[in-house]
């Protein structure tokens, strides 16, 4: 199972972002852009939401346009990581990675 770990575990999750070309191409091209404002916020099983805005602890930027959120998995059950990012042009994006915390 992909980005399964199990309770008590500190996952890594990585997001990337961009901005499409202008005009759109075909297939679609982005250039690596880091975000104006970037959140990243972790939803357990049971609805509980808990956000990290850049800079925060526990959310870093690895290197353009790619960031990192580390936190500790405290329940059983799949829980999202949702990704919220602003862009300099005014765009916006939202994406949501799965992360399923299982028993030791």
């Amino acid at each position: 199972m992909e980005n399964a770990y199990y309770i008590n575990n500190y996952p890594t999750m990585r997001a990337s972002f961009g901005v499409e070309a202008t005009p759109p191409t075909v297939p679609p091209t982005y250039t690596p852009t880091d975000p104006v404002t970037l959140t990243a916020t972790t939803i357990d099983p049971t609805g509980v939401q808990i956000p990290y805005l850049f800079p925060a602890t526990g959310l870093v930027k690895e290197s353009v346009a790619n960031y990192a959120l580390r936190f500790k998995l405290t329940r059983v059950g799949p829980w999202i990581v949702r990704w919220n990012a602003t862009f300099p042009d005014g765009t916006s994006s939202e994406t949501d990675q799965p992360v399923y915390c299982l028993v030791n």
